[in-house]
């Protein structure tokens, strides 16, 4: 890299360290110019896959008891390497389910799911609004323009504009976010702690209260709790907020105008 004082720097884990440790968090190009680099990359599983779907509570108590239920169920189930991605807390009483596993097969994830899916079908408090469905691909294809194409399932949108070129697709929950403008955006680190037996009850009656406001989205991919031992502590060597490490998700609460793009048609994208 090239520092404020115009010398080029080899930085690594035995030269100029300090940089090192600035560039692997939040230091990125305000500590210089950075002209060459070396990824660690690693083997993919040989799966991916998502779980996605709506369910819709009847009333404000079966909505509480609904949160309850997917913190415990969270905690129990999915807080492990596998699982990722994030889920929903909507403020017209819906959970909204996005999430991604990696290294699991398609039974081994729908049986991880199943107790919560019977325990939804035991109550006539809850309505599907969507099917909640696994779905698995090779992890090799997960970002491949032609293999999505063939077998998206609705999952991506590719670009039809004359000329465009043929693996330019994105998607299709980023269809959601395209030239969306956020006016307030919150977020704050959920400690794996609250997932504690005696905690839940008042974490689901935290994220309920935000909920009469505002939907609220817990991202589990941003936080480290339940992580391979490893991962987290290669990521306490870095410039990044401690609170991460110890955290089972990032809870955020956005506003702002709706997708530019919500049609994926052409006409839509030439509009903008």
């Amino acid at each position: 890299m090239v520092t404020a004082d115009g010398q080029v720097r080899i930085v690594n884990a035995c030269t100029n360290a300090d940089l090192f440790w600035g560039l692997k968090g939040g230091g990125g190009g305000s500590l210089g110019v950075v002209t060459r680099l070396t990824l660690r990359t690693r083997e993919l599983p040989a799966v991916f896959g998502a779980v996605g779907g709506t369910v819709k509570a009847a009333s404000d108590v079966a909505f509480r008891r609904l949160i309850a239920r997917f913190v415990g169920f969270y905690g129990d189930s999915l807080l492990n390497p596998h699982w990722g991605e994030s889920v929903t807390f909507a403020a017209d009483n819906s959970l909204i389910i996005t999430m991604v596993f990696q290294g699991l097969e398609s039974r081994q994830a729908q049986a991880a799911w199943q107790p919560f899916i019977d325990w939804l079908a035991a109550s006539r408090d809850y309505t599907v609004a969507s099917p909640i469905e696994v779905s698995v691909m090779p992890a090799q294809h997960w970002w491949d323009a032609a293999y999505v194409e063939q077998n998206r399932h609705g999952r991506a949108f590719t670009d039809e504009r004359p000329g465009a070129p043929e693996d330019n697709i994105w998607f299709a929950e980023q269809n959601t976010e395209l030239g969306m403008f956020i006016h307030g955006f919150e977020s704050v680190w959920l400690p794996e702690a609250l997932l504690r037996k005696d905690r839940q009850g008042r974490l689901a009656d935290a994220l309920f209260a935000a909920t009469r406001s505002w939907a609220v989205a817990l991202h589990f991919n941003k936080g480290l709790a339940g992580a391979n031992p490893a991962d987290v502590a290669r990521a306490k060597d870095a410039a990044k907020n401690p609170a991460m490490l110890t955290a089972f998700a990032l809870a955020i609460i956005a506003g702002g105008d709706p997708a530019a793009y919500a049609n994926p048609s052409y006409s839509a994208l030439r509009r903008g």
